[in-house]
């Protein structure tokens, strides 16, 4: 598989990280299961063969052609086929309330279909990054100008809630939740609810899930390291408590997480990974 990330546009950078690609073809007979967590909204264009989807406590579902997840406190587990071919757009926590009206705690541990819910995202998108392909000039742009002719029609931002995100990013997510209260002026109470109606998720959900796939990304490049170093290093109690949100985030212990080729998805590590410069393919475009 081969994933790969895109710069947007350098005025949609507070609200967008990157837009994705992941393409391969799997052999008839493999079977893969990836667990995708995320702490922002992840929009997501089918191309390719479909994708079943499982999330705990509900009935297999088709992800829709054009999906919409919102922020995670648990993992959802995709069953690709044989052709895979998504393109992806990864918002900042809260990024997408720049461009859609609907509260961050109801998308919350959802999959659902993106035109249902933001009508702008219609189907016709697929038929327009099929045509121009996501890693080319003209499809960076217009997926550019997408967003840019609908920046600020959402709802408003809270400036509090994306300095209180920047410091959890900045710590990943090592701080104390009274820390960061005290960082921004607000109760722990408070922070928790604008939170939830910003991100649509705690503050310490979103720590947990920051501080977990930097442990797993930490493992990843340094996979000689023992695990206990890693959880030390990743700011864990110990071993133990690494093991335990291995099994709230994957369901599985780490060594059978590392030991699975399909278990651990390019885009799980997501969260780390930086985006080009500038442009990497083309230039800026000019919002119209």
């Amino acid at each position: 598989m081969q994933f790969q990330v895109y710069a947007s546009h350098q005025a949609l950078t507070p609200h967008i990280r990157y837009y994705w690609s992941l393409k391969g073809s799997l052999p008839p007979t493999a079977r893969c299961a990836w667990r995708f967590v995320t702490e922002g909204v992840e929009l997501c264009f089918n191309m390719g063969d479909p994708v079943k989807a499982v999330m705990a406590d509900t009935p297999v579902m088709t992800v829709p052609d054009v999906s919409l997840a919102g922020a995670l406190s648990r993992p959802v587990t995709l069953h690709p086929e044989a052709d895979v071919d998504l393109v992806g757009v990864c918002f900042r926590p809260g990024g997408i309330q720049a461009f859609l009206t609907r509260p961050a705690q109801e998308l919350t541990d959802n999959l659902m279909d993106a035109p249902s819910v933001w009508p702008a995202a219609g189907h016709g998108l697929v038929g327009r990054l099929r045509d121009n392909g996501l890693a080319t000039r003209a499809g960076l742009a217009w997926l550019d100008r997408f967003f840019l002719d609908r920046l600020g029609s959402g709802g408003p931002q809270d400036l509090r809630v994306g300095a209180a995100v920047a410091v959890i990013e900045s710590s990943r997510g090592l701080i104390p939740i009274g820390r960061l209260a005290e960082k921004t002026g607000l109760s722990i109470r408070q922070l928790e609810r604008k939170f939830r109606a910003h991100i649509g998720l705690t503050p310490k959900q979103m720590c947990r899930s920051l501080r977990f796939k930097h442990a797993l990304a930490r493992k990843a490049r340094s996979p000689q390291r023992s695990w206990l170093e890693t959880a030390l290093d990743s700011g864990y109690y110990d071993q133990a408590h690494l093991i335990n949100d291995f099994r709230h985030f994957t369901g599985l212990s780490p060594c059978a997480l590392f030991q699975d080729p399909c278990a651990a998805a390019p885009f799980f590590f997501a969260a780390h990974q930086t985006a080009p410069g500038p442009r990497a393919i083309g230039g800026p475009v000019q919002k119209t």
